[in-house]
């Protein structure tokens, strides 16, 4: 569930992408599961898993139910993970 303004836009990395509406202080959180919005799935069971990432801290897969699904991922980014 994102926890930010965001807006989509057209990205040169996958032709959709997911952008700030509003300015994000360091360290703040932008992001959170949530049962009620976000799912985990068999990825082989369901193509648009292709917006899917597995989690580091439960190995299962995530789905984010809202715009979260368009943020690119990068080797080097501007927003991480804090597991909790």
């Amino acid at each position: 569930m994102l926890l930010v303004k965001t807006r989509i836009g057209p990205s040169k990395i996958h032709g959709i992408g997911l952008f700030a509406a509003e300015f994000i202080p360091q360290g703040a959180e932008v992001w959170r599961f949530s049962a009620m919005i976000d799912r985990a799935d068999d990825p082989t069971q369901d193509p648009s898993l292709h917006y899917a990432y597995t989690s580091k801290q439960t190995g299962r897969v995530i789905l984010p139910g809202d715009d979260a699904k368009y943020i690119n991922h990068s080797t080097s980014p501007n927003v991480g993970t804090r597991y909790e």
